[in-house]
């Protein structure tokens, strides 16, 4: 097996339809049907032998059964169809260990911040300490999680060249750079306004006609924008041309924002335009 063609259903019945655990050979290639899980996750419906990944569309059952001359369902007839869409390569299995424990940590993260908010309101001696206990568990926990991220992109020698490019824009840390590599790997592979729109920073006007509404962010990667904040904020105090576009979007009346989502736009299409061209930036904090 060379490879993973990860199928993303489209719609409440196809995710039904490839949800069985069904085997088929078909002209050669290995079609292997798994339970559909998360689409983000390698527990969604996928082939495997391909090396590529696609979306699935409109899709002709019948007509794919024909053409290779076998009766097949249409479960699997919609999966090999998934063949000949535009791919792009697989994630490789290291790719799917980084998710994992990004989302790990984000549930941990998650729960911190509950059991924090939960002790301000305790009363009982016994609760509160059993909440300082869970608040210790958790710490630890994260601090194992983000040493076994950083152990494996550092043994791989193309991510842990991303890692030091990306931790050299100031104000991007490690946590920052790490979340970025996982959710955002096609960083450094697209131009400027794909990346911004991507990682749902660009800016999208509501209009119809004559009538023209405000200007907002939508779509994208969520996970991109949440890492991408706090790096925004450093930015906009200590990073001299950061802090130079934000000081004028405040002083224009702007609210605070969307000052920060600009920032965070231009830090990831400095992220992409550094990747490209394999390069560290030189810009250094005030």
């Amino acid at each position: 097996v060379e490879g993973v063609l990860e199928v993303v259903p489209e719609d409440l019945g196809h995710a039904a339809a490839v949800a069985k655990e069904v085997q088929h050979v078909v002209a050669g290639v290995e079609l292997l049907r798994v339970p559909v899980g998360h689409r983000d996750r390698p527990g969604a419906a996928r082939i495997v032998g391909v090396g590529a990944v696609g979306p699935v569309g409109d899709i002709d059952e019948g007509g794919f059964a024909r053409a290779v001359g076998l009766e097949l369902d249409d479960e699997a007839a919609r999966l090999g169809v998934a063949l000949e869409p535009k791919t792009k390569p697989a994630p490789a299995q290291i790719m799917w260990d980084l998710k994992e424990l990004q989302v790990a940590r984000t549930a941990l993260v998650k729960a911190r911040t509950a059991t924090k908010n939960q002790h301000k309101t305790l009363s009982l001696s016994l609760l509160k300490r059993q909440a300082k206990q869970r608040l210790k568990q958790i710490e630890t926990q994260l601090k194992e999680i983000d040493a076994a991220m950083l152990d494996i992109i550092r043994a791989d020698e193309n991510l842990a060249k991303r890692l030091d490019i990306l931790t050299s824009i100031p104000g991007l840390a490690t946590t920052s750079a790490c979340a970025l590599i996982i959710h955002m790997p096609e960083l450094g592979t697209m131009d400027n306004q794909t990346a911004a729109s991507l990682s749902g920073t660009a800016p999208r006007v509501k209009q119809s006609g004559k009538w023209k509404g405000k200007t907002f962010v939508h779509g994208g990667r969520p996970h991109v924008r949440r890492a991408l904040y706090m790096p925004a904020l450093v930015a906009a105090r200590f990073n001299q041309d950061m802090k130079r576009k934000y000081d004028q979007l405040i002083k224009k009346g702007k609210p605070t924002k969307l000052a920060l989502t600009a920032i965070m736009r231009k830090i990831v299409i400095l992220a992409n335009s550094l990747l490209r061209d394999q390069r560290k930036c030189e810009t250094k904090n005030t």
